[in-house]
């Protein structure tokens, strides 16, 4: 990763000008947003990222099995691969992060969509369960959202009750 030797922007903390993602993510706190640079961001245990985070094209977070990224502030990205989950690792999106999430961010195939829509589908931030059955509540309004292209897909998707996938066109 080349370094960003100068914060371009105020109130910006840039994650090539740190060791590690949980070190930048540390300095921008709560008041600064974290932009998160191209280059491999390896992820080696779980790890919580409360700043703002804005994720530049490049940027590859290489979740390792059995981990877990947890977003507990707001989210942004293009239509643009950001996690490589590899294994059973996984990204989750914190009540209130992200209105929609887009599988693209885990990939995009012209052949097989069905991991990628699985996987944005699994990152919907829960608010609470059921009290009746333990189940997961999907109650803030996020959504998977499929941009306008075809997402071939050779498996099904497994969704729960309050989950949307939304298509345009």
């Amino acid at each position: 990763r080349a370094p960003f030797t100068v914060d371009i922007l105020v109130g910006c903390i840039y994650a090539s000008n740190y060791a590690t993602l949980a070190l930048a993510d540390a300095a921008a706190g709560a008041g600064k947003q974290l932009i998160i640079t191209p280059g491999a961001w390896a992820i080696a245990s779980d790890l919580t990222l409360s700043a703002n985070v804005k994720v530049l094209p490049g940027a590859d977070l290489q979740v390792a099995t059995g981990v877990t990224l947890t977003i507990s502030g707001a989210f942004e990205a293009g239509l643009y691969q950001v996690f490589d989950c590899t294994g059973t690792g996984k990204v989750v999106f914190g009540a209130g992060t992200v209105k929609e999430v887009c599988p693209e961010w885990w990939g995009y195939s012209v052949t097989n969509n069905q991991p990628y829509i699985q996987a944005a589908l699994d990152s919907l931030p829960i608010t609470h369960t059921n009290n009746d059955n333990y189940a997961p509540v999907y109650s803030d309004g996020s959504k998977v959202q499929l941009s306008r292209r075809n997402y071939p897909i050779t498996a099904p998707i497994q969704m729960t009750s309050g989950q949307w996938l939304d298509g345009v066109g």
